[in-house]
């Protein structure tokens, strides 16, 4: 890491099939096509979360770049705190509109990812897409928001050891807020 005496907090938020779901809620897809029931428990509910269940990749994301500070309370066994915890980077009369236009994003963009199987090119965009977002409503004493850079807010592809030896990728989130000197 670059300049690291600048950078205030830094999280890795990983979208991780939820095992457990109530019953009455498993009940309701037992119409669905299993492809489509598939395809909705694996990508779309880790992106989403469920109430009953936990937070989704949305919302942590979220969570972490409005500064709540219940967040790390959520986080999972595979996301990892490296530096620091939440904080809000927008002006606090932002903070609902911002929180929904980047739920918004991270889920528009991480169904993509899924549908493209973790091509580069889409992961790209996406952390494109969503660096932007945060710029529009960043406070002065935050570095800009630019994939890679110093702030930024990233999609990358984790991949996960299984019990048997074998890995599994998910899709996750790398936020890191760096302040100005």
């Amino acid at each position: 890491m670059e300049n690291d005496d600048k950078i205030i907090s830094r999280v890795v938020i990983v979208a991780t099939e939820f095992k457990e779901f109530p019953k009455w809620f498993t009940d309701k897809f037992r119409s669905w096509k299993p492809e489509a029931r598939e395809k909705y428990f694996r990508f779309v509910l880790p992106l989403i979360g469920f109430k009953h269940v936990g937070k989704g990749l949305a919302g942590l994301g979220a969570m972490w770049l409005t500064g709540e500070r219940r967040t790390p309370e959520f986080l999972r066994e595979n996301d990892r705190i490296i530096k620091g915890g939440p904080i809000r980077i927008i002006p606090w009369e932002y903070k609902m509109v911002f929180k929904s236009a980047l739920r918004n994003k991270i889920v528009e963009y991480g169904e993509k990812i899924f549908e493209q199987g973790f091509k580069g090119m889409i992961i790209s965009e996406g952390s494109l897409e969503l660096n932007k977002l945060c710029c529009l409503y960043l406070l002065p004493e935050f570095k800009p928001f630019q994939p890679g850079g110093e702030s930024h807010i990233d999609f990358i592809a984790e991949k996960i050891p299984l019990p048997d030896g074998e890995a599994v990728v998910f899709l996750g989130l790398d936020i890191q807020i760096s302040g100005l000197p």
